[in-house]
């Protein structure tokens, strides 16, 4: 019986598919569109972020790398001229973190970022947020699940890091299945003593 409660669980964690976060949904005043930057016709090759040279009236998001039970995602507004875009964001799962990103960070992606990605580097790169006693034109904050954003962006455009909470790899489902196999297989033998 302990054998094929064992067999039963590994089986199922061997046939589970990948979880995967889903993607964000925007709702942004100015009506530009929302799309993944990556599977989008245009930079399908992978035209470098933070360069300026995106030149859209569109707003991109990036699905960056999960470390653990965190996924990072670059969020990105990179117009032809200087354009507003205000609006939200909402994410599958809650938002953690979130990096008002700078040129430095940007382009310190090895870590967060994605390797299909050329990230450069623009002294300009980020939000322009100003001080207490003069804000800047820029602001993000989140509540949950969703990212409310006022830009005011120009090349090289704005960008900030949202850090989620990442849906647990399957291998995870897999070792609690096996913890809960072995905690009843010793709450039986306890019970036959």
């Amino acid at each position: 019986m302990k054998l094929s409660l064992l067999s039963a669980a590994l089986t199922a964690a061997a046939l589970s598919t990948p979880a995967l976060a889903a993607d964000p949904v925007a709702s942004i005043v100015q009506g530009w569109s929302f799309s993944d930057y990556l599977t989008t016709t245009d930079f399908a090759n992978g035209v470098g972020v933070g360069d300026g040279k995106v030149d859209n009236d569109a707003m991109y998001f990036i699905k960056e790398k999960q470390i653990g039970n965190v996924q990072s995602w670059l969020i990105f507004f990179d117009p032809k001229g200087s354009d507003p875009a205000t609006g939200t964001i909402t994410f599958d799962l809650p938002i953690i973190g979130l990096d008002k990103t700078t040129a430095a960070v940007l382009a310190g992606n090895a870590t967060w970022g994605n390797p299909l990605v050329s990230y450069l580097s623009d002294n300009l790169t980020g939000l322009e947020l100003g001080t207490a006693r003069r804000p800047g034109p820029d602001s993000a904050s989140f509540v949950g699940n969703v990212l409310t954003f006022k830009w005011v962006a120009s090349d090289p455009g704005d960008h900030v890091r949202v850090f989620t909470q990442a849906v647990p790899e399957p291998s995870t489902y897999a070792l609690m299945a096996l913890g809960l196999v072995g905690v009843g297989a010793i709450a039986r033998r306890r019970k036959a003593a």
